[in-house]
């Protein structure tokens, strides 16, 4: 399977809710995704990008490696919920 940047924004969809379903116990939430990225050598096909479920502590976390092309998601404690490869 050829993972297109459509493949990988839909992946980054779902991890996101995976974060927010182990969190809230349900499909929705109040909290905002915060967003960090850089681009590294300057090129955005190596981007890594950062979001973090906000709150204190952060609620749960999505890794995505644009160069590697694999998601992670990781909850409140830092448990792995699921990485898309």
């Amino acid at each position: 399977m050829i993972k297109t940047d459509d493949w990988m924004q839909k992946k980054i969809v779902k991890a996101k809710q995976k974060v927010v379903e182990k969190y809230e116990h349900g499909k929705t939430t109040e909290r905002q995704w915060l967003q960090a990225s850089v681009d590294s050598y300057d090129n955005s096909e190596y981007r890594v990008e950062l979001f973090v479920l906000e709150g204190s502590p952060a609620k749960g976390l999505v890794i995505v490696n644009w160069g590697a092309r694999w998601i992670k998601a990781i909850d409140l404690w830092g448990n792995q919920l699921y990485t898309w490869k």
